[in-house]
């Protein structure tokens, strides 16, 4: 199950980014020895991720601009959110952002 779930995944990722060869390889690489760590999956996603922003047009969305100005508050309003301590009405209320997207915001990542 793990194997074909790792196949899937590797497959996706394979067809997203066809033209980035380096990604590719490593994909290769990962799925002939049909062993990938967290690490590696996560270095996967992360060049993916950075594979379709450098093809998107336009800018960075709203959610990225708002976590580069908020800096480390946001890091900080996260933790507290997910310990329990906070509530996101509290933290929509720090982050001055409505309390609906507060998890929008700790989900946004944009990869240059």
């Amino acid at each position: 199950m793990r194997n074909l779930l790792l196949f899937v995944v590797l497959l996706v990722v394979v067809i997203a980014c066809k033209q980035d060869h380096k990604i590719v390889e490593s994909i290769q690489l990962i799925a002939g020895q049909n062993k990938a760590t967290v690490g590696e999956l996560n270095v996967i996603t992360r060049a993916d991720t950075k594979f379709k922003n450098k093809q998107r047009d336009g800018g960075p969305s709203y959610y990225v601009v708002q976590k580069y100005k908020l800096g480390t508050l946001v890091g900080l309003v996260q933790r507290l959110t997910f310990s329990g301590a906070l509530t996101t009405t509290k933290a929509g209320m720090l982050l001055d952002i409505k309390p609906l997207k507060v998890h929008r915001l700790f989900q946004s990542e944009q990869l240059a």
